[in-house]
């Protein structure tokens, strides 16, 4: 139950970051710091299937994160910086997303035969 509300509220914060265009940078930067401390939750309840990937998926969000100060103080070059890190950071989340369903889906299965 409580990874359930958990793995919710980072898809709830994670979307209202990603709509930044439509909520405002009020809002994008309220989320992210949210989806942020989430993240560091997920990795400490799942701590026992943590890989390279799931750090580097950290560092990545990590990076995204910090670039977003200057981006938002400065534009231009930071503000690419902090887009294109932004996209590879949904691109990876969804990846990792994508795998661990289907892990889940499988272990599902052999427990049930």
């Amino acid at each position: 139950m409580r990874k359930k509300l958990l793995y919710g509220a980072l898809i709830l914060s994670g979307l209202l970051t990603v709509l930044q265009p439509l909520t405002g940078s009020v809002v994008h930067k309220m989320a992210a710091s949210i989806f942020l401390v989430l993240c560091v939750g997920h990795m400490i309840a799942c701590r026992k299937k943590l890989t390279g990937a799931g750090v580097g998926l950290l560092v990545l969000l990590l990076a995204a994160f910090a670039t977003g100060v200057p981006a938002l103080m400065q534009g231009g070059l930071a503000g690419a910086v902090h887009g294109v890190l932004g996209i590879l950071c949904l691109c990876a989340m969804a990846a990792h997303g994508f795998a661990r369903r289907r892990a889940l889906k499988s272990s599902e299965r052999k427990r049930s035969s």
